[in-house]
């Protein structure tokens, strides 16, 4: 089934295929990608953190917010 040189045979050509794989070309590739996978993913979580951020600053400068069920009054002096 596995030819002449049986499953030796088929051991050492997936190793060599898998060897060639790994050529400093195709390493390279590889990280390229991991790493733009990664900064992609950072650079959602940094998007999302700046929305939660701005939401945060649109309720606190709203001084009469009742979002919270809370009523806040806040006298302002002039001097």
């Amino acid at each position: 089934m596995l030819g002449q040189s049986g499953a030796t045979g088929a051991v050492s050509l997936l190793s060599s295929a898998f060897a060639s794989l790994l050529t400093p070309t195709s390493l390279v590739t590889i990280a390229t990608i991991a790493l733009d996978g990664a900064a992609v993913q950072y650079a959602a979580k940094a998007i999302d953190a700046v929305d939660d951020v701005d939401e945060n600053l649109k309720k606190k400068r709203n001084p009469l917010n009742c979002s919270e069920g809370r009523h806040h009054a806040f006298v302002y002096l002039h001097a």
